[in-house]
């Protein structure tokens, strides 16, 4: 009988086995990190390093436990760059990253040196939209070519086209939000597919004696498409104003909605709001989470990696301290 028992004995240490002590019988199993399934005493084994990272960001391939509450598992670094995209950090208890999300439309960004309006997600403005359409050394034209040029309506300048098919004039105010013009001509990026045709109207200001010059482009899409060579939905038009629709609104119009405030103060200034309408708190400390409000002692968090090593640990010690009980009994 002794024999049996340790034969069971080098299987516990051995970390795996079924074994018997008279009528008892003993079932040890030990999980084996890194397989890819989960066993018990895991909260996940999501495997190879390259499928952890893809489909299980917030499991922990070392410990098969999950991620912390706080580790970063997401930051779109172009848009996070500007200001309006907000990083993702695992929950403490899920494998997954939560949805990606971003700042609600209205809070100030910026790309490069222009500030501007978050929207949908980005920073947009009419600098950019110049580089995408002519390379990165172009830059927005000046004032006269939106002012002047959008409020003719016609292939030159307008701020869209009718139901008619004739092109519509942008009333005063909605010029910045017509047709973009920029102040380079080198060669056009077009959307595959697409037709093309270029602008360039160059004036002569009597005040200065100086060239003014408006390039812009008229891209042909099939269908409704709306024509690319406006200006886009989200681009600042004026202090608090961005372009919707061609036309210059103002934010409050756009996004009457708003997070909890405290004192009046959104996210108790202690988070951002997002796309969602809730706060993203600047840590996770706060007791009241809703509006980034009241502190706690301590922050819950998941099982670290050495704690979870020593509850396995733990399990194995009782298994050979109960048999060598049974052993000398």
């Amino acid at each position: 009988m002794h024999s049996k028992l340790c034969i069971c004995v080098l299987c516990v240490l051995l970390l795996s086995c079924t074994c018997c002590y008279g009528d008892i019988i003993i079932n040890i199993n030990f999980a084996t990190c890194g397989n890819g399934v989960v066993e018990t005493g895991e909260d996940c084994d999501c495997g190879t390093e390259e499928y952890c990272n893809e489909y299980q960001p917030c499991c922990d391939r070392e410990s098969c436990t999950f991620k912390r509450i706080d580790f970063l598992c997401r930051n779109n670094s172009t848009r996070y760059h500007t200001g309006c995209d907000l990083p993702e950090y695992c929950n403490g208890s899920s494998i997954e990253c939560p949805e990606d999300s971003h700042k609600r439309d209205g809070y100030e960004c910026w790309d490069g040196e222009i500030m501007s309006y978050c929207y949908s997600g980005d920073c947009k403005n009419h600098n950019t939209q110049c580089n995408h359409y002519w390379g990165n050394e172009s830059k927005n034209a000046i004032d006269y070519c939106y002012k002047y040029l959008n409020t003719v309506g016609n292939k030159y300048g307008n701020c869209g086209v009718n139901k008619d098919g004739s092109y519509k004039q942008c009333i005063p105010g909605n010029g910045y939000c017509g047709k973009l013009f920029c102040d380079k001509n080198p060669e056009v990026r077009p959307q595959q597919g697409s037709t093309y045709a270029i602008y360039t109207i160059t004036y002569i200001n009597g005040d200065t004696n100086t060239e003014i010059t408006c390039v812009s482009v008229n891209i042909s899409l099939e269908g409704d498409k709306r024509d690319p060579g406006l200006v886009y939905d989200g681009t600042i038009c004026a202090e608090n104003s961005i372009c919707i629709d061609q036309e210059c609104v103002g934010l409050s119009t756009i996004e009457p909605k708003r997070c909890p405030e405290v004192g009046g103060i959104e996210c108790g200034g202690n988070g951002i709001c997002d796309n969602k309408f809730k706060c993203q708190c600047n840590h996770n400390s706060y007791s009241e989470p809703v509006t980034c409000s009241g502190e706690r002692e301590s922050i819950s968090g998941t099982m670290s990696s050495e704690a979870n090593n020593l509850k396995y640990l733990s399990i194995y010690w009782l298994a050979v301290i109960t048999l060598l009980v049974l052993l000398f009994h």
